[in-house]
């Protein structure tokens, strides 16, 4: 764990460009993560990615930052490449994480 937080870009090279990880399926792993707030609360919205059937496949979860349950978008990236996926989540601005949000809120 330490050497995977000290090196987390090669590691993550490792667990999406690698021969294997190209065919393979796997569990989606939080790929990046960033604050967010929303009417004054604190929240964490997460890129979470898995691979299925030859395409890279991902959703945003969301964390309420004082604690509680989470929530999590559908399954809404498809791309053959995890870093297309990972770039377009670090571009978008804070209003549009906050529509996503608002779009898996109940009520």
């Amino acid at each position: 764990m330490r050497d995977r937080l000290g090196n987390l870009e090669a590691h993550l090279r490792e667990e999406f460009e690698s021969p294997q990880a190209q065919s393979r399926p796997t569990p989606p792993l939080t790929v990046e993560s960033r604050s967010l707030d929303v009417n004054g609360g604190r929240w964490r919205a997460s890129l979470n990615l898995y691979r299925r059937d030859e395409a890279w496949r991902g959703f945003i979860a969301f964390h309420p930052g004082e604690g509680g349950e989470g929530l999590r978008t559908a399954e809404i990236f498809r791309e053959d490449d995890p870093e297309e996926i990972r770039t377009r989540f670090l571009g978008y601005q804070n209003h549009t994480l906050q529509a996503f949000l608002r779009s898996v809120s109940p009520g």
